[in-house]
């Protein structure tokens, strides 16, 4: 009995470790924040933090798409407050797609670096009850930015693997994605990977190429038959096709921000510089309502913060809908997708979030509400210094920019406003906390301080007499 005992022991013992390698079928994910992080008061709108782990990706009809535990296909009816279960996929998931014909796709991927043929396309064409693998790619994977589709002709591009056998080829369906065909074969070139593809209303279908000497945008006329370099130079990685013009989202770089292309005369002209703070990657963009939004990314080691901006006139000028602070630059700030849907817009993104002095990263969704747009925008002495969602303004924002400061009273529990030699007590003024932000009506500027206030055209216009 105690040879057994002791053999049972050791048998356990031994299988310890071996069991803590397994992951967990269901693995729990961490709770949201609780509020608004301390590194989020900086933007002009309310963000939802939705559970940790989803990642939300399409919208269509009043349901929402996403992944969750990377390998879990999920959808929401009421804008991602509870989620369903739809299909569990052996791989991670790297990219959903819906067409107008009502079928879903899905990508996957073990690695989206290979290069060997590890992404699959996945097709259910029942609304997500089954699912058949409809094309293997070749080298890397497909992201959200990978798919283009137009009346039945479908388009997918590799992106991923930059080495030898690069993720550089591009696939055509003709029937819906239920057959592929390669129209796209580039001899293997360092750096090459197929950033965005999309389709114009007119069947012109454009193709974006990174990195490095790569930087170019291919184009076809025909279907895919034939392709050629319309630019060079530039390797967008998102796009919004509009009426007369593609919104073209630039990589990081020394000038990074969003090239305006006209799709009549095919001229393109950089419509957006970002100020000299912020840089990145424009990960994607999205429209709802009139206003079109897009996120700069910040990289690992990179000092700027990640940022969002968004546009009311077609792209034309842009405003900053907010930014996300580093505690430092051993931390990396992704804006990887917007969806948007009647009502909210959702951000899959990945950040540190500083609580309470404690920073964690979050990877998951935040919701904002489409409804509250468009922001109010800022300009002080002409020139614009944030957004407001309401018509109180932000009070830091503002005296700092005018040359001020403002000292909190820990004793009398108030914020005193120090300006060109004159003090002011924003409490005393109908001071509303919006976000951890104290927010004050414009009179509280022109009384106490003697500015001139003006609102026109969904801006405020502040100014020294």
């Amino acid at each position: 009995m105690k040879k057994a005992a002791k053999f049972l022991i050791i048998i356990t013992l031994l299988l310890i470790p071996v069991l803590l390698l397994i992951p967990s079928a269901k693995p729990t994910a961490l709770p949201p924040p609780e509020g608004v992080p301390e590194n989020f008061r900086e933007f002009a709108v309310d963000f939802v933090f939705l559970h940790r782990g989803i990642l939300v990706k399409a919208a269509q009809d009043g349901v929402v798409y996403a992944v969750r535990y990377s390998t879990q296909l999920v959808t929401s009816a009421n804008h991602g407050d509870d989620w369903t279960f739809v299909h569990q996929f052996a791989h991670q998931i790297q990219g959903i797609y819906l067409d107008d014909a009502g079928n879903i796709f899905v990508s996957t991927s073990y690695d989206r670096w290979s290069p060997v043929g590890t992404g699959e396309i996945f097709k259910s064409s029942d609304g997500g009850a089954t699912f058949r693998r409809v094309l293997v790619l070749e080298a890397g994977a497909a992201l959200n930015w990978s798919f283009a589709s137009r009346d039945g002709l479908m388009f997918i591009s590799e992106y991923g693997y930059k080495g030898d056998n690069n993720a550089r080829k591009i696939f055509r369906s003709r029937d819906f994605g239920e057959t592929w065909e390669i129209v796209f074969d580039p001899p293997p070139r360092r750096e090459w990977h197929n950033h965005k593809i999309l389709i114009t209303d007119d069947g012109i279908v454009y193709q974006s190429v990174g990195d490095g000497a790569n930087a170019q945008i291919l184009r076809s006329a025909d279907n895919g038959d034939s392709w050629q370099v319309a630019s060079r130079g530039f390797h967008p990685t998102s796009a919004l096709v509009c009426d007369t013009y593609i919104l073209w989202g630039l990589d990081s770089g020394r000038v990074p921000g969003v090239l305006r292309q006209n799709l009549q005369t095919g001229e393109r002209s950089q419509s957006f510089a970002l100020p000299r703070r912020f840089n990145g990657a424009a990960y994607d963009m999205a429209t709802a309502h009139g206003v079109i939004y897009t996120g700069f990314m910040s990289y690992y080691g990179q000092n700027f913060p990640g940022s969002l901006f968004y546009s009311t006139d077609n792209g034309l000028t842009w405003n900053l809908l907010g930014y996300v602070e580093k505690p430092s630059p051993d931390y990396g700030i992704g804006f990887y997708h917007i969806v948007v849907d009647e009502r909210f817009g959702y951000i899959d993104f990945q950040a540190p979030v500083v609580q309470n002095g404690q920073t964690v990263y979050f990877r998951g969704t935040v919701r904002f509400d489409l409804l509250n747009m468009p922001l109010r925008r800022i300009i002080f002495n002409g020139e614009y210094i944030g957004s407001t969602p309401n018509d109180l303004l932000p009070l830091r924002a503002v005296i700092e920019f005018a040359g001020g400061k403002i000292v909190w009273d820990d004793y009398l529990q108030q914020a005193v406003v120090i300006l060109h030699e004159k003090n002011a007590v924003a409490n005393e003024y109908n001071s509303v906390l919006v976000n951890h932000r104290m927010m004050v009506a414009p009179e509280f500027f022109v009384d106490y301080f003697g500015m001139s206030a003006d609102y026109r055209d969904f801006t405020f216009f502040l100014s020294f007499e």
